[in-house]
């Protein structure tokens, strides 16, 4: 993750990677929320003219931008009424994530931007967090 991006509320990101396979999309991170580290590992799987995936205690539903999965929004919702959403776009030399988190005052926008790295380091950082 590039040192400038901001701490998010849903938590930061900090090794990424993700593919495109058989009309499913598959999503693995490293993440620090609240001084927790974790991964998630997710399995989007398609739904009519979109991908959907059950998280915590609601859904998230992605939709792809562009045929080669280089592009793509991604809505949270649950129960609660919490919402944000991801665009995520596959750029030279990273990915760039803007999140909308909605307020009472309104949506608060944060551009994250994932620097490439070797996949052994994002592997290797994947491995501390087993399923």
């Amino acid at each position: 993750m590039d040192p400038k991006t901001p701490t998010l509320h849903q938590g930061n990101v900090t090794h990424r990677k993700e593919r495109l396979v058989n009309g499913r999309l598959e999503t693995q991170n490293v993440y620090t929320v609240r001084g927790h580290t974790g991964a998630t590992r997710i399995v989007y799987e398609k739904v009519g003219d979109h991908l959907e995936a059950t998280f915590g205690a609601g859904v998230l539903v992605v939709t792809l931008l562009n045929p080669e999965g280089t592009h793509w929004l991604m809505r949270y919702s649950d129960s609660r009424g919490w919402t944000y959403t991801d665009e995520t776009e596959v750029v030279p030399g990273g990915v760039t994530i803007r999140s909308t988190d909605e307020s009472p005052d309104g949506p608060v926008v944060t551009v994250g931007r994932f620097l490439d790295a070797p996949c052994a380091v994002v592997d290797a950082e994947l491995a501390k967090y087993p399923e």
